[in-house]
């Protein structure tokens, strides 16, 4: 009988073992998902759930809507990507590969999957711009340089998901009748807001602290009336401003007047507006773009840095320009910063396919592996593991006298990429306890667990034996994504007779 068990438990671990799912073979970098086709509303959708990857962080979705493209290839962004490869234009991207009943194929006919300017979600704009007479013969340079901010926004998200809108300042009645209202920055807005900036006439005095306070008013307002709170589509807002001088204009009569540089109540005011405020819970960003003029230091340290450090929403947000055509190169660093906001991983999957597909960087390290069950766990990846079982066996004493019901559980930690270690512990309707150490070993691409240990029978009356320990109690089986099935058999001495028991375990890990 303890033979033909022997035999079984070994076939069925064979049959396991030949449907058994692997990862991609050799790869370091990868991403894996389950894909599905449908029509909504008219439109291809294609969707990824079951995301995995190795080596890959990006921000995690239970489902990954793609968006239809050309001849209905579907497009899916993943977005904060983090890799310590180069994923950018320059570098080889991710090679697509779906799979097919023989395994793992690539299709040569699929973009690689790199990182691209492709935006998800909303930002609100809104640019101050000093208009002061001090500015002089470099105005119109001023102007040509937040002219070429907006070109980079749009050109790179013209799909109209920055909103933008101005707030030209030298007096504060100056900036009051010098605002344009936030709105998509498409095309057709962008040249509006391009001629707005052209048409800005120099002035006196500098209004910068009212100018961002009415900026952060301006966002709040649009904000509020356009995205729910909490909202995915909106993703932040952000302040850009430029001045070449201190503030001498803002002033207001709840805030006072007592109080001049770092104590000016205005300066406080925006200053707690650009470190403490959020819209929509997010942060407010302000940034400032400053060259000196006439009546201010250049010192990096000096008080006028530290004044417009302080109406920046940190430190690092300011940026102080040595001459004008240095103010260009910060403006277009301004604007190529908050592009890379939308510096996503895009990645392409053919309409004609259904099921497993992959994304692997490099090209020898091509996937060849059978089809994968959908499932939320990698158990190759996961640094723990932690299940229950229940099982149905038998025992011997010389011959069959008990059919035992077991329950129990496993847990374990990662030790390397091929090992796990823990412990195990199962009892029975024979109040049999059974345990001992359990090692989840990954051979050849597929998981198996064994484990050895002791079991302690109490004998208590009703179960026909006496007190004893069972010296050798061994268990193997094999672990897929959730479900397990191992085999477990003990030999021991027990009524003065031989005493063995054999059963079989089905486990689901959590």
């Amino acid at each position: 009988m303890n033979k033909k068990v022997i035999l079984l438990s070994l076939a069925v671990l064979l049959g396991l073992s030949a449907v058994a799912q692997r990862m991609p073979k050799g790869s370091k970098y990868w991403i894996r998902g389950s894909y599905t086709l449908s029509v909504e509303k008219g439109k291809w959708v294609g969707k990824l759930y079951d995301l995995e990857s190795k080596n890959i962080e990006f921000a995690k979705t239970d489902t990954l809507r793609g968006t239809a493209i050309e001849d209905n290839y579907q497009r899916f962004v993943f977005r904060d990507v983090k890799c310590d490869q180069d994923l950018s234009e320059n570098g080889p991207g991710l090679k697509f590969y779906k799979m097919t009943s023989t395994g793992w194929e690539p299709d040569s006919e699929v973009k690689n999957a790199k990182l691209d300017n492709v935006a998800t979600s909303d930002m609100v704009v809104v640019l101050t711009l000093d208009c002061s007479n001090s500015l002089g013969n470099n105005f119109n340079d001023v102007k040509q340089s937040a002219i070429n901010f907006i070109n980079i926004l749009e050109k790179a998200c013209p799909e109209g998901n920055v909103k933008l809108g101005i707030v030209a300042f030298n007096s504060m009645s100056y900036a009051d009748n010098n605002t344009m209202e936030i709105k998509p920055l498409t095309a057709a807005n962008k040249e509006k807001l391009n001629d707005f900036i052209t048409n800005l006439q120099m002035g006196s005095n500098t209004a910068l602290y009212y100018s961002i306070d009415k900026a952060s008013q301006m966002i709040e307002k649009y904000a509020t009336r356009n995205y729910r709170e909490g909202s995915e589509v909106y993703e932040g807002a952000v302040i850009v401003s430029f001045t070449d001088g201190y503030d001498n204009a803002s002033i207001d009569a709840k805030l006072g007047t007592k109080g001049v540089d770092f104590d000016n109540p205005y300066f406080k005011h925006v200053n707690r507006i650009v470190r403490e405020k959020t819209i929509n819970g997010k942060q407010l960003e302000s940034y400032l773009i400053a060259i000196n003029s006439d009546d201010a230091d250049s010192k990096e340290n000096g008080k006028f840095a530290r004044l417009l450090k302080g109406v920046s929403s940190k430190d690092d947000n300011f940026m102080m320009a040595k001459d004008f055509n240095e103010v260009d190169q910060k403006f277009r660093e301004m604007g190529e910063s908050l592009v890379r906001r939308w510096e996503n991983l895009v990645c392409i999957v053919p309409p004609a396919h259904e099921g497993q597909v992959c994304w692997v960087l490099g090209t020898s390290a091509a996937p060849s592996a059978q089809p994968k069950t959908k499932s939320k766990h990698s158990h190759s990846d996961d640094p723990h593991f932690l299940g229950v079982n229940a099982g149905f066996g038998l025992s011997f004493n010389t011959e069959l006298d008990h059919y035992p019901v077991y329950i129990g559980g496993e847990a374990a930690v990662r030790i390397n990429d091929k090992v796990m270690g823990g412990v195990y512990f199962s009892t029975n309707t024979l109040l049999d306890l059974s345990f001992g150490p359990l090692a989840i070993v990954n051979l050849g691409g597929h998981d198996f667990m064994f484990g050895a240990g002791l079991t302690y029978r109490p004998g208590l009356d009703y179960t026909g034996y006496t007190t004893s320990w069972e010296p050798l109690n061994l268990r193997a089986g094999m672990v897929w994504e959730k479900i397990y099935l191992f085999f477990s058999g003990g030999l021991g001495y027990s009524n003065n007779k031989n005493r063995s028991t054999v059963a079989i375990h089905v486990g689901y890990r959590f």
